[in-house]
């Protein structure tokens, strides 16, 4: 049971970033401070580096969930994007 508990600990380490600077760029779109959203856009960019790097250490469901999360992640912000320029 530890070790499935360190590995969804790890999990989460790296896709909670992912979430909540993806979150945060949307948030600053939103709002109009250009500045901001450059900066959590470059945030949410160097988490999904950090998530790219976790497949050479894990399972090959593992990557394939990762790869997903971050594809449905990119394709969420995209369509509220699309919303908000409308």
């Amino acid at each position: 049971m530890e070790m499935v508990d360190e590995c969804f600990y790890d999990l989460m380490e790296v896709i909670n970033p992912v979430v909540d600077f993806s979150r945060k760029y949307v948030e600053a779109k939103i709002s109009g401070d250009e500045n901001s959203a450059q900066s959590y856009k470059n945030s949410w960019e160097l988490a999904k580096d950090k998530v790219k790097k976790m497949y050479g250490h894990s399972h090959e469901g593992v990557v394939e969930g990762l790869e997903l999360f971050l594809k449905s992640n990119e394709k969420m912000v995209k369509i509220i994007e699309g919303v908000i320029t409308q």
